[in-house]
């Protein structure tokens, strides 16, 4: 059996891992959506037509990038938030706080991956196709991907916050 501190770095690594595959993976799809919309305003002013499935393939696109940076920003804790009560708790009461607002947003999340999962699988089974014949589907594979990472942060963090609250004196 393994010790929880080692088990507690581990996951730790591996969501640095993730954030790095992340990053690279934003890289990416901006790239594509920047030369996808390049080439379809090119397209359309020089030869008065463009890329028929562009316009759809880039808004799926968005989705993707919107999806893979909110699970980054759990990672650096840059998503909204209002902080008027951390300022009148003390470091301790704050630790508390942000071990039930992580909690109940790993609960949150873990129902939007069981959601997300279902109305992929319902596409799935509809069988209907996006563009040039690839399957919807396959485009909607990024919300239970991303949502099961930000529930393994938001669990990740709960636990690095109980451990601090209990190492406290």
């Amino acid at each position: 059996m393994r010790h929880p501190a080692n088990l507690i770095h581990l996951s730790s690594r591996v969501d640095f891992y993730l954030s790095k595959i992340e990053e690279i993976f934003l890289v990416i799809i901006l790239s594509l959506m920047v030369l996808f919309s390049f080439l379809q305003v090119v397209f359309r002013n020089v030869f008065s037509g463009g890329i028929q499935w562009a316009d759809i393939f880039l808004r799926h696109l968005v989705l993707w990038i919107a999806f893979v940076g909110a699970s980054l920003t759990t990672r650096y804790e840059k998503h909204i938030c209002i902080d008027i009560l951390s300022r009148s708790f003390g470091k301790r009461l704050n630790v508390f706080r942000k071990i039930i607002i992580n909690a109940v947003s790993g609960t949150v999340s873990y129902f939007l991956v069981l959601a997300s999962w279902t109305f992929m699988i319902d596409e799935k089974m509809s069988g209907s196709e996006l563009f040039l014949g690839i399957p919807t589907w396959y485009f909607l594979v990024i919300l239970p991907i991303t949502l099961a990472i930000i529930t393994f942060r938001f669990s990740l963090k709960t636990i690095l916050n109980s451990l601090e609250l209990f190492q406290r004196e």
